[in-house]
């Protein structure tokens, strides 16, 4: 069917498989966002944010398996100054994971419990979802960051498509996730118990990929 070997790609779908989960999963406004749909709102809204999202990962992510490859092959200087910029924001990400939160999920439950609420509709909570990833820069580099350390110029199309769609997969499986996740207090309760330890250990994992990265990009010059 194809003219190339599926097997010989196993290793980059379950790498950028396991680094994309790690990366999600840290905290960061995508996933605030959701988490508030949820907790103020409803898990239908939660749901609809997290649809919201990916459909902005998707507009990202179009652009970026195409810009991938163009610059491998034409500007291979620029593709690595980008690499080392998402290199920085995994490093970010990962660093942001052992810092203290300016404001918990505890504190924003019970300061909502106290006040008014402003329902969402789900269309609204979509929109606001697709906006919220679309304008934060920070996505493309976290595409190229990952993409770019497995696609070369011998890297057939499909399977870069495929590496696109399985990205997309985990990102709504994920935030669909948060979103039913948060609107059952009993699990919520045992989120704020667990979930300073599960941050810093994603947290170490992107930094560790981000090195992985910076290395990759530095042999370039």
């Amino acid at each position: 069917m194809f003219d190339f070997d599926l097997a010989l790609y196993i290793n980059g779908f379950i790498a950028i498989a396991s680094i994309h989960t790690l990366a999600v999963i840290a905290p960061g406004p995508d996933i605030a966002l959701t988490m508030r749909n949820s907790l103020l709102h409803s898990r239908k809204v939660g749901l609809a944010g997290a649809l919201g999202t990916t459909t902005g990962m998707c507009i990202h992510l179009s652009y970026t398996v195409l810009g991938v490859g163009y610059l491998v092959v034409n500007m291979p200087w620029l593709m690595a100054a980008i690499q080392l910029l998402g290199a920085l924001y995994l490093f970010y990400l990962g660093y942001q994971s052992f810092k203290p939160h300016a404001a918990p999920l505890k504190d924003l439950m019970l300061s909502e419990e106290k006040g008014p609420k402003v329902l969402l509709t789900p269309f609204q909570a979509y929109r606001i979802g697709v906006i919220n990833n679309v304008l934060n820069p920070m996505v493309i580099l976290l595409f190229i960051s990952i993409l770019s350390a497995y696609i070369t110029t011998e890297t057939p199309l499909v399977i870069q498509g495929l590496y696109g769609a399985l990205m997309i997969g985990i990102t709504f499986s994920w935030f669909a996730f948060v979103a039913i996740f948060f609107s059952v207090d009993k699990i919520r309760l045992l989120f704020l118990k667990l979930g300073k330890w599960l941050e810093r250990l994603t947290g170490g994992a992107l930094i560790a990929f981000g090195l992985k990265v910076a290395f990759v990009a530095l042999r370039a010059f």
